[in-house]
């Protein structure tokens, strides 16, 4: 879940988004899910933000899981 908290920076008052996050794996950089594959398969979900970031639907997050599975050893 998101939380706000301090920025890292340390600017008095200014905040920020942060999310807690712990990774199960690490893939080399040209392994990664193709974003062709993401959309084609996961339409509901936005997998070229502008901005820091996106959420994944809801409802993509249990075939997100599945599709993951399938590509890492």
């Amino acid at each position: 879940m998101p939380f706000e908290d301090d920025h890292w920076d340390e600017t008095p008052g200014k905040t920020t988004n942060y999310v807690e996050v712990e990774f199960d794996r690490v893939v080399d950089p040209q392994d990664v899910l193709p974003v062709d594959l993401l959309e084609s398969q996961l339409p509901s979900t936005h997998w070229r933000p502008q901005g820091g970031g996106t959420s994944v639907d809801p409802g993509d997050e249990l075939d997100l899981e599945r599709l993951w599975a399938s590509h890492t050893p």
